[in-house]
């Protein structure tokens, strides 16, 4: 009887031990992977920091062997873009070109909306769009904002008017495609099944459509402020865009670049908190 104890004594004992080495290599492999992890971030992170430092490297090369009102050295222009980034002249024309960016981004989505729906409902209205978005991809944005000022005055609602035509044909572009491409199998096993609408949108049709609208959206979003800026050169006497003209009407090519670099920067946390770029 004792030794049957001891024997079982010492086999416990041994699966205990080899319980215990699997445990510690889970444990070893598993700081192995978060170590590795925590280097490939950091990998990333070293990327994106050393082109930024390379583009400053060959600005400041750069810069020494032209004028400075050519272009200015980094250092004067960050130091110029932090007093432009705090002042209140910067902050109120920035919240200015964020509005007429973001309304003419949503009225041109709604009407991308309106299009791609009227033309999944009926071939005849596809065809009567068709021309009108070809039209509208080969308009130049420059030519747009020229013909806008000229029909409507350069106070006008120019920045609205030359995003929804811009943008309005490339959301169409990207949008049709995921209406259409939508899987007729998973609709009809939806409907065999009868699913209720609410988790027919959910599981069924959102995921389909997603990758498209966050394409849209990012795309959408990123082109209207740059068409904003540019209809606020050419028409409004106020905004980033305006403001950068008339330092550039001045040759002052450091004002110029801090206001550009600030909005920039407004522009790229935005991003970086929606889209998580």
């Amino acid at each position: 009887m004792f030794l049957k104890k001891k024997s079982y004594s010492i086999i416990l004992q041994s699966q205990s031990n080899r319980v215990s080495s699997k445990i510690n290599k889970a444990v070893k492999i598993t700081r192995v992977y978060s170590a590795l992890k925590h280097l490939a971030r950091s990998f990333r992170f070293f990327s994106e920091v050393s082109s930024l430092a390379l583009l400053i490297l060959g600005w400041h090369f750069v810069s020494k062997k032209v004028p400075s009102f050519l272009l200015p050295s980094p250092l004067s222009t960050l130091q110029e873009t932090y007093k432009t980034l705090f002042s209140t002249e910067f902050l109120s024309n920035a919240l200015l070109t964020l509005k007429r960016s973001v309304s003419g981004f949503l009225i041109a989505f709604a009407v991308t909306h309106i299009l791609v729906l009227s033309s999944m409902y009926t071939a005849t209205l596809k065809r009567f769009w068709s021309p009108l978005i070809l039209i509208g991809l080969s308009i130049p944005a420059t030519i747009g904002i020229f013909v806008t000022v000229v029909m409507l005055g350069s106070r006008g609602p120019i920045a609205l008017i030359v995003v929804i035509i811009i943008l309005t044909p490339l959301l169409y572009l990207m949008l049709y495609p995921a209406f259409q491409n939508i899987s007729k199998n998973l609709t009809e096993m939806a409907k065999v099944y009868h699913f209720p609408r609410r988790v027919f949108l959910r599981y069924v049709i959102v995921p389909q459509l997603a990758p498209y609208y966050l394409s849209a959206i990012r795309a959408g979003v990123n082109d209207s402020w740059k068409l904003a800026i540019l209809a606020e050169v050419f028409s409004f006497g106020d905004g980033v865009g305006y403001q950068i003209f008339q330092y550039f009407n001045l040759f002052s090519i450091r004002q110029v670049l801090a206001w550009f670099i600030s909005f920039l920067a407004i522009r790229s946390l935005l991003n970086m908190g929606c889209f998580n770029l």
